[in-house]
């Protein structure tokens, strides 16, 4: 057997919780509830953070061209939400 562990008889892995970051949680937070992704943000260094994590979102799919969260992002947040 190998380091992973298995579940005897379980054909499939349970789902994962998502790997986002907490600036990438703060994001999706405040997208779903209809604000600004950049909402509660301050200083010069958080605003050029929010460009990266913009982008990070994006080339996960769960934000789009539009600064929209999309479906994939809010099954993200409620999977890390653990709901």
């Amino acid at each position: 057997m190998t380091a992973r562990s298995w579940c005897s008889g379980c054909a499939v892995a349970k789902p994962s919780r998502p790997n986002l970051t907490r600036a990438q949680v703060r994001t999706l937070e405040n997208l779903a509830a209809g604000r600004d992704s950049w909402f509660g943000l301050h200083g010069q260094s958080e605003f050029g953070g929010h460009h990266q994590t913009m982008q990070s979102l994006k080339r996960k799919l769960f934000v789009s061209a539009t600064h929209q969260i999309t479906p994939t992002g809010r099954a993200a947040l409620k999977a890390f939400e653990g709901k």
